[in-house]
């Protein structure tokens, strides 16, 4: 996230919770929604949860016309968005933050509850057939939902639905997760999440970090406490080495490979290894971790470009560059070419 983003993302958040307590129930239930929905049935989520919520004693009732009065002036705020021909809806930046808070101040349930009788999803073909999302933004309000709740059987439910779904399916669980753990990365909420959570997000989000080249630093001090807690599985693990490495921290990063038992990862740590050998002067020893663990992927184009999606792969090239022979730089060559393919790969340009 760029910094002009960031602190349009701490701007709105300052807004949000500067509200009180009616207003934050409203832009709760739009962040809930999740899509585009209009101010009507806002209104009947909203007054069919928080008005009898005995949690939010100093919320106002409000009839509709009050309610879209609200709407209005929160659109004004900018904590609420609309576009033409659509209805209003909690900007993305924004977003994550109200929902944590909704959880917070125990509005969440009730809010999904009214969403959820309101607006029920239909089943195909019987009771028990997959539900019938009439689009993909429908089916993620639901998938985010699950994920705030932390139900790992109803986000496997989620995707059997969509893969049965008319619309294509667009967005994957991590790249789901990911975004709801860094929009913006809250620690003290993170650290009310199972261990499953965490270990799975923290991968999720130092992974992007290094890719991306961005500042984790709260991810990182809560892996390496959860690693010295004895709480990190061999993948946590990992990741942990690897973001040791890219500190610059290359013999802990090595003790902490040697101390994790990588079942079934050779071709992770051998990357790992060859960059921690290429960046100790042990060019031959990093080329043969190399070569092993690329080979450890397999022959196929896909397998070999997914293996240069770990940083540490990077330094493969340098490397390569460094041998200098005619058949490391035929090999670096070939490499580039098959990167250069993919329009997306980060290390195309």
């Amino acid at each position: 996230m760029t910094s002009d983003l960031l602190a349009q993302q701490q701007a709105l958040c300052q807004a949000y919770f500067a509200l009180s307590d009616t207003p934050r129930s409203l832009v709760q239930v739009f962040a809930l929604f999740y899509e585009p929905v209009s101010r009507a049935k806002a209104f009947s989520c909203w007054s069919a949860a928080i008005p009898s919520c005995p949690d939010q004693s100093s919320t106002k009732f409000l009839n509709s016309g009050q309610f879209s009065a609200q709407v209005t002036q929160l659109i004004r705020q900018g904590i609420l968005v609309q576009e033409r021909g659509q209805g209003p809806h909690c900007p993305d930046h924004l977003i994550d933050s109200v929902v944590r808070d909704a959880v917070k101040t125990n509005t969440f349930e009730r809010i999904v509850k009214a969403i959820h009788q309101q607006f029920p999803i239909n089943k195909r073909y019987t009771s028990h057939g997959p539900r019938s999302f009439p689009q993909e933004s429908t089916w993620l309000r639901d998938l985010r939902i699950a994920i705030y709740r932390q139900d790992l059987t109803e986000i496997e439910v989620l995707f059997d639905d969509a893969r049965q779904a008319h619309w294509r399916l667009t967005h994957s669980l991590s790249e789901v997760l990911q975004h709801i753990i860094n929009n913006p990365f809250d620690a003290e909420w993170f650290s009310y999440l199972s261990w499953d959570f965490r270990r799975y997000g923290l991968r999720l989000t130092l992974t992007e970090s290094a890719q991306k080249g961005f500042p984790a630093d709260d991810a990182f001090k809560l892996i390496e406490e959860m690693y010295h807690a004895g709480k990190t599985d061999a993948e946590t693990g990992w990741v942990y080495a690897e973001q040791l490495w890219l500190r610059g921290h290359l013999r802990e990063a090595s003790g902490v490979l040697s101390e994790t038992d990588i079942d079934g990862q050779a071709a992770k740590e051998d990357a790992l290894r060859g960059a921690l050998a290429f960046l100790t002067g042990q060019n031959e020893d990093a080329i043969a971790h190399f070569r092993r663990s690329l080979k450890a992927v397999g022959k196929s184009k896909t397998a070999q470009v997914s293996w240069f999606d770990r940083p540490a792969a990077a330094l493969y090239f340098f490397a390569l560059l460094k041998d200098g022979t005619s058949v490391a730089l035929q090999e670096a060559e070939s490499h580039c070419q098959l990167l250069q393919r993919q329009s997306d790969h980060w290390l195309r340009e």
